[in-house]
């Protein structure tokens, strides 16, 4: 599954349209969020591409959603969240 985000609700409306147009809703869908705050819970994203400079989302936000071994690109800066000893 593929969840864009923007800040740009009238891009977000947009986008939806453009999926809803081409039958793509569902697996790929699309939302506004504050810029800052991802709408996921804790360890639950696998891969995460910010390629926005408006983006503010913290390191630690970024990797709060991540699944342990998952992967974040940022603005081409890669993060990768630790997998706990224990898990390993």
């Amino acid at each position: 599954l593929v969840h864009g985000l923007d800040v740009d609700a009238k891009r977000i409306a947009g986008i939806r349209d453009y999926l809803r147009s081409r039958d793509m809703y569902g697996k790929i869908s699309a939302a506004v969020y504050d810029g800052k705050n991802l709408p996921y819970t804790d360890n639950l994203v696998n891969l995460l591409l910010i390629d926005d400079s408006k983006c503010e989302v913290k390191e630690k936000e970024i990797l709060r959603v991540l699944v342990p071994g998952g992967v974040a690109m940022v603005r081409g800066k890669k993060i990768t969240k630790p997998v706990p000893l224990k898990m390993a």
